[in-house]
């Protein structure tokens, strides 16, 4: 295949030549995130990530807002003069819809707006992140930026204003069937108009009707159509599946770290392996890779360290061990999918109805079906199923760990133990979402994707993963500490070394979690 091969601890790592290369992670490097961004319509995960690492100010490009301006005066034209109710336009929404609200009416039109987002408001349970939250304020401006939901500039300004001042909307966690994030984007509608809803603000909550006032931002209205652009569309799926994603990319780091050490704690024999001398795609390559640096230069798994500590032979590694890169890849892949999946809904306008325009300028309003998010919560449910071997293989490796007896690391098995219920909760999570949907709204949605049920699902078990591979960390490092006495100058990795002196200098001073 003309493929360079690197030597890590013995074993050949592929390397493809750089011009070559297609990395499987889910997002390149980032480069250095600018002060300020200017919205044009178009965002991606990598732009997501920025934006939650720098905060930067946010802005509608000039472009953007001249277009967003123009498609509004033929918009409103196009209502006044319509024969027939233009959803949300002209008429009320849901068993409501035969209500008609006079285009011409400024008062009730107005009146419409906030009964729409009052009404919608009805959630319940915990409160979504603050993550989530901004980024689904950053990501609606957005949307609207593109100029086919026919709303004002000053929308998508109210939007980015609070962004901009820090003030974030508290937020419900349940409610959304996940065809369109009504009742949490209402939410968020109440708060960017000062309605009497919680809000945080420099570290305290207070109601939106007193806390906008105190950050410089004047009242507002909205206008016609303006307050189911605001809550129509997946904007809180996206912004939840971002901030998973995300997690999940510190979940395969630590991941990578965890089968490391575990493999120098076993003493795994990486020359006998076929981790680094026969992948099956891509994805293996990358997570092959990614261990390189890791396991570099390790002698642990030789007969010289082996023959310390009292063991004669062995056939074979454990299948948590051989089977591991398979694992890695997987997510790797699948990884990708969701991204590729989250940047497609990013990329469109989520809303109901669109304001489309024709060749000769004109617009016109279509009924759309595009806030549905499926497609994110079919991705988060993979992923989830993807994320479970890691779980499984992390448990059994440090289970293998403790049980060794040249470690005698019995102490930590009650540590070792509670990876058990935690894995119970993640299998039972992984369960598609969208296989327990019910009709709503007196038929009018027939179906639910749930996609918002499986983004937060897909977030608990990252989090129970977090814990699983920082207990085989914990479990991990024990057992290379308890051989070293005996192997005295057999190395260890490049990178686990260096592993391995940070977990000493954290562990004692009883650090749970590990990642970060």
């Amino acid at each position: 295949m003309g493929d360079e091969l690197k030597r890590v601890g013995g074993a050949p790592v592929i390397a493809r030549p750089k011009e070559e290369t297609k990395p499987a992670t889910a997002s390149p490097a980032p480069a250095p995130a600018p002060s300020q961004v200017a919205l044009t319509g178009h965002l991606t995960f990598t732009d997501a990530v920025q934006f939650l690492d720098a905060a930067p100010k946010v802005v509608l490009d000039p472009e953007a807002r001249h277009h967003m301006a123009d498609v509004r005066e033929k918009a409103v034209d196009a209502a006044r003069h319509s024969d027939e109710g233009i959803y949300a336009w002209t008429t009320s929404v849901g068993m409501h819809v035969t209500e008609q609200v006079p285009a011409d009416d400024t008062a009730a039109q107005r009146a419409q707006q906030k009964d729409l987002l009052r009404r919608s408001d009805a959630g319940s349970g915990g409160k979504l992140s603050t993550a989530t939250v901004r980024l689904a304020l950053l990501f609606r401006a957005n949307a609207m930026a593109r100029g086919e939901m026919g709303v004002r500039p000053e929308v998508a300004d109210r939007l980015l204003a609070l962004l901009n001042a820090g003030i974030t909307p508290v937020v419900p966690q349940s409610g959304s069937l996940g065809n369109g994030d009504l009742t949490q984007m209402a939410r968020i509608g109440r708060a960017a108009i000062a309605d009497s809803v919680p809000v945080r603000y420099q570290g305290r909550e207070g109601p939106a009707s007193e806390v906008l006032p105190q950050a410089g931002l004047d009242p507002f209205e909205l206008e016609m159509g303006e307050a189911i652009s605001i809550m129509s569309g997946s904007t809180v799926v996206s912004a939840a599946m971002a901030v998973a994603l995300k997690k999940a990319e510190d979940v395969g780091a630590l991941s990578d770290a965890a089968l490391a050490l575990s493999s120098e704690a076993l003493r795994a024999d990486l020359t006998r392996l076929d981790w680094f001398e026969d992948p099956r795609s891509e994805a293996e390559v990358a997570a092959a890779n990614a261990l390189g640096p890791l396991l570099q230069g390790t002698e642990r798994g030789t007969p010289r360290a082996r023959a310390a500590l009292g063991e004669t032979s062995r056939v074979q590694e454990v299948f948590s061990l051989r089977t591991s890169i398979e694992t890695h890849a997987i997510v790797q892949d699948e990884m990708a999918r969701s991204v590729r999946a989250l940047e497609t809904q990013l990329q469109s306008t989520p809303n109901n109805p669109k304001v489309l325009s024709r060749d000769d300028g004109s617009v016109f309003f279509r009924q759309s079906g595009s806030s549905s998010a499926l497609g994110l919560g079919h991705a988060a449910t993979a992923l989830n199923v993807a994320m479970l071997p890691l779980a499984e293989h992390s448990m059994a490796r440090a289970k293998q760990v403790m049980d060794d007896p040249r470690l005698d690391l019995k102490r930590l098995v009650v540590a070792q133990s509670t990876s058990i219920p935690m894995l119970t909760e993640m299998r039972a999570n992984a369960a598609p979402a969208s296989s327990f949907t019910d009709a709503a709204k007196s038929q009018q949605e027939d179906v639910s994707s749930m996609a918002l049920t499986s983004v937060q699902k897909l977030d608990e078990n990252l989090e129970q993963l977090l814990d699983v591979l920082c207990i085989e960390l914990l479990v991990a490092h024990r057992g290379v500490e308890a051989a070293a006495p005996r192997l005295g100058s057999v190395a260890m990795g490049k990178g686990t070394a260096q592993l391995t002196k940070y977990l000493g200098e954290v562990l004692p001073k009883g650090s749970r979690r590990l990642a970060g």
